[in-house]
């Protein structure tokens, strides 16, 4: 399994972690995690990674609700984990403030 983090700023990382063979992904998870309040938080994540549950998802968290799971149509996991990575990379301010707003 490969894992790293990508520091975006001090409050903002992505975590990523892969297990690929062959340059085929089997399972992924890219996770961005906020500071908030001296905490930190998750804010979204896309993963593959439940035992029994292998449909690619991602989850959105809020403030003050309950997080929301939504599945990708898009089941190619090399595809999915490459829009993953560059849909938080780009986005991650909006994800943040979703999460401080409950939007």
């Amino acid at each position: 399994m490969t894992k790293f983090v990508l520091t975006i700023t001090p409050t903002d990382k992505i975590h990523v972690s892969f297990l690929q063979r062959k340059n085929k992904i089997l399972k992924f998870s890219v996770h961005y995690t906020a500071r908030v309040n001296k905490r930190w938080i998750s804010v979204i994540r896309y993963d593959t990674a439940h035992k029994f549950w292998r449909i690619p998802h991602k989850h959105l968290f809020y403030i003050k609700k309950k997080p929301v799971i939504i599945f990708e149509k898009e089941q190619n996991y090399n595809t999915l984990f490459t829009k993953a990575y560059e849909d938080i990379k780009k986005n991650y301010q909006k994800y943040k403030e979703n999460y401080l707003t409950n939007k």
